[in-house]
């Protein structure tokens, strides 16, 4: 559960990044017209709204790093690791 936690926080934080990083990269693309101005504000909320969600994905992190640290021994993952490794 925990490996599981950690890694939906990781997921969540690698897609809010990429989604502001493509929002950013179109809102860059559009045309500096004033027809455009609704879009531009638009795109402007939407990447605003997924930083918000990295940062609180960020945040996040650190809640959930400490309880994996809890709950699995660095020892007992590389044994699991180890273990995905073998045939």
């Amino acid at each position: 559960d925990a490996i599981k936690q950690l890694q939906d926080v990781l997921g969540n934080h690698q897609d809010v990044c990429v989604a502001s990083e493509r929002l950013r990269d179109y809102a860059q693309a559009v045309p500096l017209r004033k027809t455009d101005r609704r879009l531009l504000l638009a795109l402007g909320q939407l990447i605003s709204s997924q930083d918000q969600h990295a940062a609180a994905e960020h945040h996040r992190f650190g809640k959930v790093w400490r309880r994996f640290e809890k709950t699995v021994s660095r020892k007992r993952l590389a044994i699991v690791l180890q273990a995905g490794d073998k045939p």
